[in-house]
């Protein structure tokens, strides 16, 4: 399981489609061969304080101990 910080996914749109262009992971859940990614769009800003068109949120990761056969 890789878990990265938050990216803002983009922040202020219609800037963030610069962002989205550039970068292959953003924001969300994403399967990568044997692994599993979160990567967070973050709860605050950078630079001005304003986020439009775009979730702040705060992930929460339940972890189950894999079956032992």
């Amino acid at each position: 399981m890789i878990l990265c910080g938050h990216t803002h996914a983009g922040q202020i749109f219609p800037f963030s489609l610069l962002v989205w262009l550039d970068q292959k992971y953003i924001y969300g859940h994403y399967h990568l061969q044997d692994c599993q990614m979160i990567v967070s769009s973050g709860c605050g800003f950078w630079g001005p304080p304003v986020r439009i068109f775009t979730k702040s949120e705060i992930v929460s990761i339940h972890l189950e101990p894999e079956n032992q056969a």
